[in-house]
């Protein structure tokens, strides 16, 4: 029976190899839209990362959108969060600021925000922005459009609480702010916050990082709540050098889970 002992442990070792080949992240996109489920007409995506070069260039915010066809069973929010938070970009390896992930064949988008933007793109605006352009785009059989026009709000959202206006802004209609949640839910959210933030006391003692444990709780909140709501708004930090191409990439600041996830 001893032969077997080595034929297990082989096993085992394969099982523990195939995992974390599973774990490994790809090499950050080498642009601003990898469109690697080609959902995006030349066109669009011409425009697009025109667009989005010139938003970085204007504001130091730099958005990333990535189009795969799945995201293999895993669960769209983490995996986006696992690129955004692992992900730099340009000579100074900045980090994204909002990264958009939209997986075709498992029919589901998440915006993931980083820290620094989280006050211009809170959760609810985030959500809005999804199901005013990408959900019912999505729906039509227009996916090209869907990504373009999503994309673009973001853009316009960050560049209008910025004062700068951006050359290359498509027409898109009007999509009204989120209002906050109704007062009856106060005590509710009273209740859930607090909870929240003994638990990542008690995680923090026991040496969890701050990212993971954001991450959890957004995630948590997020789906019982739908987002955080808010209004255009918020402040960041000055222009910074480098970044993607030759503009300067002010990145998010990490990321903890802040954004919208959804599908169609």
């Amino acid at each position: 029976m001893r032969p077997a002992a080595p034929v297990f442990l082989a096993v085992l070792l394969a099982l523990a190899g195939g995992g974390l080949a599973a774990a490994k992240i790809e090499p950050a996109p080498a642009t601003y839209v990898d469109d690697r489920a080609n959902l995006l007409d030349a066109a669009s995506q011409r425009s697009l990362v025109g667009l989005l070069q010139e938003l970085e260039q204007k504001t130091t915010a730099r958005i990333i959108v990535v189009t795969v066809g799945t995201t293999g069973g895993q669960d769209v929010h983490q995996y986006a969060f696992e690129r955004a938070d692992a992900w730099t970009f340009g000579p100074k390896r900045t980090s994204a600021s909002v990264l958009v992930v939209v997986a075709v064949e498992d029919r589901r988008y998440r915006i993931e925000v980083g820290y620094d933007w989280e006050g211009v793109v809170p959760d609810a605006l985030a959500d809005r922005v999804a199901r005013t352009f990408l959900v019912p785009q999505f729906q039509a059989g227009r996916p090209s459009r869907g990504v373009f026009e999503t994309a673009a709000m973001l853009a316009k959202i960050i560049a209008d609480d910025r004062g700068v206006a951006l050359g290359g802004m498509p027409d898109l209609q009007t999509m009204d702010r989120p209002g906050p949640p109704p007062a009856a839910l106060g005590p509710i959210v009273a209740v859930i916050v607090l909870s929240a933030l003994s638990a990542l006391s008690g995680l923090s003692a026991m040496g969890r990082g701050r990212r993971r444990s954001g991450l959890f709780w957004g995630m948590v909140l997020g789906s019982m709540m739908g987002g955080r709501g808010g209004r255009y708004g918020g402040r960041f930090g000055g222009f910074g050098g480098g970044g993607f191409g030759s503009f300067g990439g002010g990145g998010g600041g990490g990321f903890g889970g802040g954004g919208a996830s959804g599908g169609w």
